[in-house]
């Protein structure tokens, strides 16, 4: 099957967009409702349920990414049988770990008040919900979640975001008329476990319409077993250090702070996240064209490919740093309140935290893409357990703020500097390193030059009054931000070789999908 990558690519780009703009508005409504209603340790709790199952699911991290990995290729060459014992393989693991995490879900409820030192919502069951949370994780599962794999490997995420986004609509519609009309956060929670079984089944009804070929049986496959097993051991273990950094800061929080602190840091970090989230949405639509490039184009076709993108994606984290910088706060102010602030301060390590994360995800799709899970398995394990102990050390004496210090200590040395090596180890060369390097540290003190001017100039629009003049302020500050970032970026960088570089190769892809429109009139 031959695949078109940039077609697709921006495809999976646009309606992934569309995708994420649902899923962090309407749950940003949500999330305030809640605060609003029930309460900030409401929150709180949440995000101590998830971190905690998320803990849990570490028993799958890795299969599902090394599955959609090893189809690429007999996807390429219409090897029907491999694709379908490939798939059967999955749905037979997705089981074990579906029974795994429901049997040490509900090991660990006995012990769930070790983890909240404080906050709980009078009147609420908190075994009853961890319940209905644990069911949620489970039903991905058992309600055919393996089939989601023919559609990331034929680089067709977009239909993914397009059921999704109709699906949770709907969830988030019945779940805001609840908390008005009843208050009643069980309702709520019990519909998320719910819909997400919808949500697969529609998933799995499309899938199977759009390839009826693609079918779970068989177990004969055309892939190296001892590959696989070591890709996917590596993989597993590689997934650790990324799932366990907000984990463990919730969790941690909780045990020594409370459940309120939890619902502040997380309210951080959903700003954080929902940014996130929309450049999650370009790196999994490249992500199978870049595994394909580098089954079918030359390493120096692909380094050239890897610098290019680098930079562009590089200069949107930048922009998205400087407004973080100068917005995070007079957002907080007018969403919950000065009351369930943190010092600015804090809020400037939030930044650093989300532009050091950007700093390594190009490297690290190409890490995936090369499929390199194995020769970096131990890196995560060591960030993972030096993260949970700094989390610990720092987080008892210095709160909050060494919580934070000590995963961004982690992601620096572990995830970025030392995490960046195998790419070039192991496909573009140990030569092409610490230029690699060099460069990002470039582009951060553009960056840092961009968000300090700025913010210098927000600094003057010190509007006070309603909160409608602090939306109308924000917008300023907003548009002060974008100005100064485009400016800052194109005296920095207009004169360069990796600038022209990349015009020319804009408009190879834009000369590309256009002829290709006309084509098919």
């Amino acid at each position: 099957m031959k695949i078109d990558r940039t077609k697709n690519s921006v495809r999976n780009i646009a309606m992934g967009f569309l995708n994420k703009f649902v899923m962090l508005l309407v749950p940003f409504i949500i999330r305030t409702i809640i605060i609003y209603l029930l309460g900030t340790n409401y929150v709180g709790l949440n995000s101590l349920f998830i971190s905690i199952l998320t803990v849990l699911s570490l028993t799958e991290l890795g299969f599902g990414s090394a599955i959609v990995f090893f189809l690429y290729k007999p996807i390429a060459e219409n090897d029907t049988k491999t694709i379908c014992a490939l798939l059967n393989l999955y749905r037979k693991i997705y089981y074990i770990i579906g029974s795994v995490i429901l049997v040490l879900g509900l090991g660990l409820m006995p012990f769930l008040e070790v983890f909240i030192e404080s906050d709980i919502p009078a009147g609420l069951n908190i075994y009853v919900l961890y319940g209905m949370y644990l069911a949620n994780t489970v039903a991905t599962y058992f309600f055919f979640g393996y089939k989601n794999a023919i559609l990331k490997a034929v680089q067709r995420n977009d239909i993914i975001s397009n059921i999704t986004t109709v699906v949770y609509l709907l969830m988030y519609g019945i779940q805001i008329a609840v908390l008005f009309a009843t208050k009643n956060y069980y309702i709520y929670v019990l519909l998320i476990p719910l819909f997400n079984i919808v949500l697969n089944i529609a998933t799995a009804i499309y899938t199977q319409k759009k390839y009826p070929q693609y079918i779970a049986k068989g177990k004969e496959y055309n892939v190296d077993k001892k590959d696989m097993k070591q890709k996917v051991s590596g993989l597993m273990m590689s997934k650790i250090g990324a799932a366990t950094r907000n984990t463990f800061d919730s969790i941690v929080i909780s045990s020594f702070i409370g459940l309120t602190q939890v619902g502040i840091y997380n309210n951080y970090y959903y700003i954080l996240t929902a940014l996130a989230g929309i450049f999650a949405v370009i790196l999994n639509s490249i992500l199978a064209g870049i595994g394909n490039s580098i089954a079918v184009e030359s390493r120096e076709k692909n380094y050239r490919d890897f610098r290019i993108i680098n930079f562009m994606y590089m200069l949107i984290s930048g922009a998205a740093t400087v407004c973080l910088v100068t917005l995070t706060q007079p957002f907080m102010e007018i969403w919950v309140g000065e009351e369930l602030m943190f010092p600015t301060y804090i809020s400037f390590l939030f930044c650093f935290y989300f532009y050091l994360l950007r700093q390594g995800d190009i490297s690290s799709i190409y890490f995936n893409a090369i499929g390199l899970w194995w020769k970096g398995k131990w890196r995560y394990l060591i960030e993972a357990v030096l993260n949970l102990a700094l989390n610990i050390v720092l987080g008892k004496y210095f709160g909050v703020l060494g919580i934070i210090l000590a995963t961004i200590a982690t992601i620096l040395c572990f995830s970025y500097l030392y995490g960046s090596t195998f790419i070039f180890k192991y496909y573009f060369g140990k030569k092409h390193y610490w230029n690699y390097i060099f460069r990002n540290v470039a582009y951060f003190f553009v960056t840092l030059t961009a968000a300090a001017a700025a913010y210098y100039l927000c600094s003057f629009i010190t509007l006070e009054g309603g909160k409608w003049i602090l939306v109308g302020a924000w917008f300023i500050k907003l548009a002060i931000s974008v100005a100064v970032s485009l400016l800052v970026f194109y005296l920095a960088y207009f004169r360069t070789k990796i600038y022209q570089n990349s015009i020319r190769w804009i408009k190879l892809k834009k000369d590309y999908l256009l002829k290709k429109d006309k084509s098919k009139d």
